[in-house]
């Protein structure tokens, strides 16, 4: 019986451990590793490829647009350019307009300013003593200038000229009132 036991293990022990065991694992064929990486890099090189081409379509359109932005600022340029040249011409034209109408202007200035320079530069004719008094104090003929008159001839007398003391005394003496002609006759009597 130890026989039939020992024979029994021998042949079924084995087979129990193939019931037992896990199932069986196929053995990785040589290469599998290899196959898969060339597979994950085609893939990648791929994908890669994709985005790159992405990239550069993306490249060209920026490319384009910048093109197209330039384009328009070399127009806004130009454009610029011609604005400022007209704004320069209407400019010239105007100073050209306010210089004619200031010119035409200026003889009438001239004429005008003129006639008073004639009559300053005009001396007038000699003067007598008596025409000097009466000129330079043409308000010693009215009768508010009776007072000045008295004055008057007190300079005079005081100049040492008792005619021309005495000439306008004798107009205050005409004019004046009592108080004025008595004072008046009083310096006549002084001289």
């Amino acid at each position: 019986m130890r026989f039939f036991y020992i024979i029994f293990f021998i042949f079924a022990f084995p087979l129990l451990g193939l019931a037992v065991n896990t199932p069986a694992q196929t053995p990785i064929p040589p290469g599998f590793f290899q196959q898969t990486q060339q597979s994950l890099l085609a893939e990648s090189l791929a994908s890669l490829t994709q985005v790159i081409n992405k990239l550069s379509h993306a490249q060209a359109a920026l490319l384009d647009l910048v093109a197209f932005t330039q384009n328009r600022v070399i127009e806004m340029q130009i454009r610029l350019q011609e604005v400022m040249l007209r704004l320069g011409c209407a400019l010239l034209i105007l100073i050209f307009l306010l210089l004619c109408y200031f010119e035409e202007d200026e003889p009438e200035l001239k004429k005008q300013n003129a006639s008073p320079k004639a009559s300053i530069e005009k001396k007038p004719p000699e003067l007598s003593e008596e025409n000097d008094t009466r000129d330079e104090y043409d308000f010693m003929s009215t009768e508010q200038a009776i007072p000045a008159k008295l004055d008057l001839a007190r300079a005079y007398m005081d100049m040492g000229d008792p005619n021309a003391a005495k000439k306008v005394l004798q107009e205050v003496v005409l004019k004046g009132d009592e108080t004025q002609v008595h004072e008046a006759k009083q310096l006549i009597v002084n001289l």
